[in-house]
């Protein structure tokens, strides 16, 4: 008789296996699930991330194409007032180094008015009408001073 409650014992324990291997089953199928929308989500954080730093990176190599163009724009434009001035007799050579105390505030000008959404050009022109008058008046005082 006693190996009858043994059997029973064991169908009993062969039971319990079978529900807990059926939970752990369902366990390792819940966590998959999780590590998958996890590891999906943050891969969506990633491809946003890298899709912002490229946008950024194209609009600062923009602003940098524009900002050498301005910058060589201003240069050639003040180097033209300088020689026609230069030619109408109103500076010297020794009056050249003009160009030297106008350019920091050129640069000053730039800072200003670059961000890095883009470029206030109505901001830019102003100032940039602002030193051209301010230049204007330094190469008038340097021909009356002369």
């Amino acid at each position: 008789m006693k190996i009858p409650q043994v059997d029973v014992e064991r169908a009993q324990t062969n039971l319990m296996v079978e529900n807990l291997d059926t939970q752990l089953k369902q366990m390792s199928e819940d966590l998959k699930e999780i590590l998958e929308k996890v590891l999906n989500a943050h891969m969506s954080s990633l491809q946003w991330t890298e899709q912002g730093t490229t946008n950024i990176s194209n609009k600062l190599k923009d602003i940098t194409k524009m900002h050498e163009t301005f910058k060589r724009d201003t240069e050639r434009s003040f180097l033209q007032l300088i020689t026609i001035r230069k030619i109408q007799g109103w500076i010297g050579d020794e009056h050249l180094s003009i160009h030297k105390r106008i350019e920091p505030y050129v640069k000053i000008s730039l800072k200003k008015t670059l961000s890095i959404g883009g470029i206030d050009f109505l901001d830019v022109s102003k100032k940039q009408a602002a030193l051209d008058k301010q230049a204007n008046a330094n190469v008038v005082n340097l021909k009356i001073i002369r």
